[in-house]
This record gives structure tokens, C-alpha cells and sequence, in this order.
């Protein structure tokens, strides 16, 4: 269905019922959204501050999606906030839903950076949603990298799925 088809089939509904929408927006219409910033700023700030990592790359959801949009504002936040250069190498964009392509995209170019450096300072692979995390997670392990020990993952959802891994997320 067309955007533009959806938006009218909603202004046909909201005439006929009361509605609140629930994950997106409309105009004329309440909404009860998460707060993917506030969540995914706890997240990425619990890694730099408990776990010491400040090497972060992030797998980010479509460019335009008000979740993938506030989720990815809070990673170039708080890396500024920490004084971590951004590096848009380290930065995958996906769906949510195909982790594993954006972490063979990720994995040489964290692979190079961590040649160039000493490798002192943990990794951390941070995903806008859950299935992207676990596909990234069993992407590394493919890779030959222990998860959490090499490189720590987290996603964002806490789905029933990521809290049921040999891993949890």
C-alpha cells in the first residue's frame, strides 16, 4: 500500500473511530511511541562507561524512520558527548531486519582499525534493533570473533528472541 493510500484509509478510520496509533505518527491522530533516543543513549553510554569500550560501530535502521533516526541521533550524541572522533566508516545502514550484510561491511573495516591501533580498548557493535544484533552476532562468530570477548554486541527491543541466545542481548 502507497503512503499516500495508507493516509487516506487512516483519515476514512479516524472519522468513524476514536484511534491512537502505536510505533508511528499521523497527524490527527494520539500516538504512544517509544523513546528510542533516551533508550539507546542508556545503551551506548553503559558501554563506554562500565565496559570501557570506545571503539563503537553502529548498524543503523533506514535513513527517514523516525526510530532508525532517534536511535542513530543518540550514538553521534554521545560519542561527541565522550570525545570519540565519528567515523562514518563504522556506521552501516540497513533494515531492520538484515543484520548480517551491514556486519560484512563492518567487520574489515574494523579489522584495519584495529591493526593500525593497539588493541587495548574493546569493541562494540551497536544495533538499532534486535534481529539486527543477532544476525551481527552470529556474523562475527562466522568471522572467528567471540562475542562478548572480542567484540560486545547489543541491540535495542528486548525481544524474546535476544534474551534467549547462549548470549543474551
Amino acid at each position: 500500500m502507497s503512503p499516500e493510500s495508507f493516509n487516506a484509509f487512516l483519515n476514512d478510520l479516524k472519522t468513524a473511530f476514536p484511534m491512537v496509533g502505536v510505533i508511528m505518527t499521523h497527524e490527527g491522530i494520539p500516538s504512544v511511541l517509544v523513546d528510542g533516543f533516551s533508550g539507546m543513549y542508556a545503551v551506548i553510554k553503559h558501554l563506554i562507561e562500565i565496559h570501557g569500550c570506545r571503539r563503537l560501530a553502529f548498524i543503523r535502521g533506514p535513513v527517514g524512520n523516525v526510530d532508525a533516526d532517534e536511535r542513530y541521533r543518540a550514538y553521534t550524541t554521545v560519542l561527541e558527548e565522550y570525545g570519540i572522533p565519528f567515523d562514518p566508516d563504522l556506521v552501516a545502514v540497513s533494515n531492520f531486519s538484515a543484520g548480517r550484510p551491514a556486519m560484512e561491511t563492518l567487520w574489515p573495516r574494523m579489522m584495519a582499525i584495529s591493526r593500525e591501533e593497539q588493541d587495548t580498548v574493546p569493541w562494540a557493535v551497536v544495533s538499532a534493533n534486535d534481529d539486527m544484533a543477532v544476525q551481527a552476532m552470529l556474523a562475527l562468530r562466522d568471522f572467528g570473533a567471540r562475542v562478548p570477548e572480542d567484540v560486545v554486541v547489543v541491540g535495542f527491543d528486548d525481544t524474546i528472541a535476544a534474551q534467549n541466545l547462549d548470549v543474551p542481548l
